[in-house]
């Protein structure tokens, strides 16, 4: 058939993207994938599900490369709603993707709640699928935009997206509740502990200090033991704690920094990472000089 030939030439272009980073490859797949679909879709043919997902997720490159404009975050999600529609199974990849796109739209429409509770759903949906399930796959780490907004944040005095990232971070991690999702509940907890670090940085507050601790505490707690991403988290604390001494001169804030960062250092020496030892042992010396 001749959406099958079409089919077979956007994948072939698409892989020939993954391989170049070319952006004329990725324009001639997402044109290949346009025209088998215009096809498949006048037959209802099986395949039609799959090429939708994979132009969406084309498409959903291509929206990257351009900043994520707002309507092609709206045709994305479009391409993998129809597609979810059309699928006569769950499929875990369909559904991590389109709850990538709702929580990036939620992030460019704050009034857009319903994007979160779709997220949500389409969360809970990649995590147990119902019929292609037979391996539950963990669901790797979300909060896309938000972590988007935490690059941008460092390299832009952009008061307003910073505080729209700690906002978006705020939500997901009531969301991601402890106990039940540990491991997207840790994560968000340590993105805000980064963000409220990096608004102290800007406006000198000592309460976004204090709220960064508090976040990082929540994420060490909500690792696993012996998990390195907890390690990292440990240094961070561990980080934070010594400037907040210089900031208020507690002798307090030094004596608890020294602890955490002692306990730290035993964590990274457990887990072999040298340079996580490093780290620690040099935090160590700034603690104990600065006790002299």
């Amino acid at each position: 058939m001749a959406s099958d030939g079409r089919y077979n030439k956007a994948v072939m272009a698409f892989g020939a993207y993954n391989a170049s980073r070319n952006e004329g490859d990725l324009k001639s797949a997402l044109s290949h994938f346009q025209e088998t679909i215009r096809l498949l879709r006048r037959t209802s043919h099986p395949k039609l599900a799959l090429a939708l997902t994979n132009y969406a997720y084309a498409q959903w490159i291509h929206c990257e490369r351009n900043g994520k404009p707002e309507v092609e975050v709206k045709s994305v999600i479009e391409l993998y709603e129809e597609a979810r529609r059309v699928w006569k199974k769950d499929s875990t990849v369909l559904h991590t993707n389109l709850r990538n796109a709702y929580l990036e739209m939620y992030a460019q429409q704050r009034s857009r709640t319903d994007m979160i509770a779709n997220a949500i759903k389409c969360h809970e949906q990649a995590r147990h699928p119902s019929s292609d399930g037979k391996q539950k796959q963990k669901v790797v780490a979300t909060i896309k935009p938000a972590t988007a907004l935490s690059t941008r944040r460092e390299q832009q005095s952009n008061t307003n997206r910073l505080d729209k990232a700690i906002a978006f971070l705020e939500d997901t991690s009531k969301f991601f509740k402890p106990g039940s999702d540990d491991f997207h509940h840790a994560h968000s907890e340590y993105e805000l502990g980064n963000a409220y670090n990096v608004r102290y940085k800007r406006g000198g507050n000592v309460r976004d200090l204090n709220l960064g601790i508090l976040h990082f505490r929540n994420a060490i707690d909500s690792y696993p033991e012996g998990d390195e991403d907890g390690c990292f988290a440990q240094f961070a604390l561990s980080q934070t704690q010594l400037v907040l001494y210089h900031a208020l001169n507690d002798p307090r804030d030094l004596e608890e920094e020294e602890v955490n960062a002692g306990n730290g250092l035993e964590q990274a020496a457990q887990l072999s990472n040298a340079e996580l030892e490093r780290n620690f042992s040099t935090l160590i010396k700034h603690v104990r000089s600065a006790r002299e």
